[in-house]
């Protein structure tokens, strides 16, 4: 079981922060022109003693088609099943998930 994004449209978003009294994040996501790569950029702030410590990460999200997905897991010998849900939880628009096993022989 595991989920994948097939659509990047409202995941994208200009710089948005949220904060505490010890803590602080900026957050920014970006659609690539063809819309396959959601790329979110994350700046976190964080009060130690004295001193703020500054880290950062990027996150490269690659965006599949249900039947790209279909495809390869076929080819590596899976049957799989998509849905909008893992059981009663919903997934975000553009998400779906997969329950995949080995072919039956």
């Amino acid at each position: 079981m595991f989920d994948f994004i097939e659509s990047g449209e409202r995941r994208h978003y200009p710089p948005k922060s949220r904060g505490g009294g010890d803590w602080a994040i900026v957050a920014q996501a970006d659609l690539s022109r063809d819309g396959r790569v959601i790329t979110r950029r994350l700046t976190m702030f964080r009060k130690v003693g004295r001193r703020y410590r500054k880290s950062r990460e990027t996150h490269r999200v690659r965006v599949y088609s249900r039947e790209e997905m279909a495809s390869a897991l076929a080819r590596a010998g899976f049957e799989s099943e998509m849905r909008r849900s893992f059981g009663t939880y919903r997934l975000m628009d553009g998400d779906v998930a997969v329950i995949a096993h080995p072919k039956r022989l």
